[in-house]
């Protein structure tokens, strides 16, 4: 007998956004800050770093950490434009379309928002310059997750946009079908504001729902024995070869 598979599905409320503004494979978001630090790699040639003791080539565009959870997932994107009117306390927006019409009742408006009474009152340091209220862009979409499994969302790792932080959350099979809403800090109290379509404001990572068991241990002989053969699979070429540990660790 064939064993179902799991599979994450994204329910959208308003027809055509699915084919127009589709949630996306997080590693085919490209942003323009990357390809200026892979245009930088590029051009230096090599690009070591001025305080680097082993003369290694070291650049923005081969971290590894940065990469790997810029592209884990997938991102939640703004299918149509939002104009955003802030004047603390208070705010307007406007969209060019009407998702509550267009979704049949089914959604909720594109922008609305929690009271200062949500959290601000608190938080012991909620950043100086941002607005009292928690601004929320609900999205016509909705996820059904499978069992065992939890959606976790976060601000979309290393955008380049300042204007505001989302914040994070999570959506569980225990719960049912999920909303997909985001809410965030908006960093300034009075002003206007465009957020394009197409601006990712969330990135969603699928985890595994289980306890796993830990330990805190001091440095030991097997710790010093996978380090040392990490640190040679690091530095035995004039350019780090990431594929080297890679393929290392994939047959351990």
């Amino acid at each position: 007998m064939w064993k179902k598979k799991n599979k994450l599905t994204f329910y959208c409320s308003v027809e055509g956004v699915e084919q127009t503004m589709p949630i996306v494979l997080a590693k085919e978001i490209k942003y323009d800050w990357i390809k200026r630090a892979a245009l930088s790699f590029t051009e230096k040639k090599l690009d070591v770093s001025p305080t680097s003791q082993d003369g290694k080539i070291r650049h923005t565009s081969r971290c590894p950490g940065i990469f790997q959870i810029k592209n884990q997932g997938w991102i939640v994107r703004t299918w149509q434009d939002i104009e955003l009117d802030v004047n603390d306390p208070e705010y307007s927006w406007r969209t060019p379309l009407n998702q509550v019409k267009l979704s049949n009742d089914i959604s909720m408006d594109d922008v609305s928002h929690h009271t200062e009474m949500m959290l601000k009152q608190y938080l012991e340091n909620w950043p100086e310059n941002a607005f009292s209220q928690i601004i929320k862009i609900n999205t016509p979409w909705y996820v059904k997750v499978p069992k065992g499994y939890v959606l976790n969302q976060f601000h979309p790792s290393y955008l380049d946009d300042n204007r505001f932080t989302s914040l994070p959350g999570t959506y569980s099979p225990d719960y049912g079908m999920g909303t997909i809403n985001v809410p965030m800090i908006w960093h300034s109290k009075k002003g206007k504001y465009l957020i394009k379509a197409g601006t990712p404001i969330a990135q969603l990572i699928l985890s595994k729902k289980e306890d796993m068991p830990f330990e805190n241990k001091v440095v030991d002989e097997q710790f010093k024995k996978e380090e040392k053969v990490k640190n040679i699979l690091e530095t035995m070429n004039f350019k780090r070869i990431y594929k080297n540990i890679i393929d290392y660790y994939k047959e351990k």
